[in-house]
């Protein structure tokens, strides 16, 4: 699945997703100083990866809903937070090579049908 955040693309594996959705940031609650939704019932975190990856922000005001993809590792769920869905996409995993082995949450690179490289997110280092 391809997201945006900030005007880059990364890229999440099918695998990990149980689902997108959209939320209200009045729905975002706090526990444990740890930003939280509450998901069918279970209390799901939030991993916003603007902040997670430094992506530098945009001026732009943040809108009143949030775009979030639901993600599992074994019984443990987080929400990652993202700025739109691109979409479904079969990609090619490319590893980042040597000098890049302990980039934190990022598994490889795939380069997109327009030339552009994404980056794709290892849900797994994501999820405490």
């Amino acid at each position: 699945m391809l997201v945006e955040i900030e005007k880059e693309v990364y890229a999440i594996p099918l695998s990990s997703i149980i689902e997108t959705s959209i939320i209200k940031r009045s729905d975002i609650l706090n526990a444990h100083n740890q930003k939280v939704i509450d998901f069918r019932g279970k209390v799901v975190p939030l991993v916003f990866l603007d902040e997670t990856f430094e992506v530098p922000a945009s001026d732009i005001e943040k809108d009143e809903f949030l775009s979030v993809v639901l993600v599992r590792k074994g019984d443990k769920m987080a929400g990652l937070v993202v700025d739109s869905f691109i979409g479904q996409q079969e990609i090619v995993l490319k590893s980042l090579g040597n000098y890049l082995t302990n980039v934190f949450a990022i598994s490889g690179a795939t380069i997109l049908g327009n030339g552009q490289v994404a980056l794709i997110i290892d849900c797994n280092a994501l999820i405490k």
